[in-house]
């Protein structure tokens, strides 16, 4: 079953998430999916998720040094 396109933005956030600060496969994954979906999020999200990004990699809670570097990745994503 789909994810309806309504709550795809929101399943997205809510893995994501999860995901930060996480010392799994899952800061890794997340970050490939976000790379996949970037252009397709509404900016107000790649805003807020960027920010909590920011956030998590400044208060040390992001995860192990592979998993910051993943979120980097992210952080150097256009918002355009």
């Amino acid at each position: 079953m789909p994810i309806p396109a309504e709550h795809l933005d929101d399943v997205i956030v809510y893995a994501f998430r999860y995901a930060l600060g996480r010392v799994t496969h899952a800061p890794d994954t997340m970050a490939q999916v976000l790379k996949a979906v970037w252009h397709d999020l509404p900016i107000e999200t790649r805003l807020r998720i960027r920010q909590e990004i920011a956030d998590a990699i400044t208060d040390g809670r992001a995860g192990h040094d592979c998993d910051v570097a993943s979120w980097r990745e992210v952080l150097a994503l256009p918002l355009q």
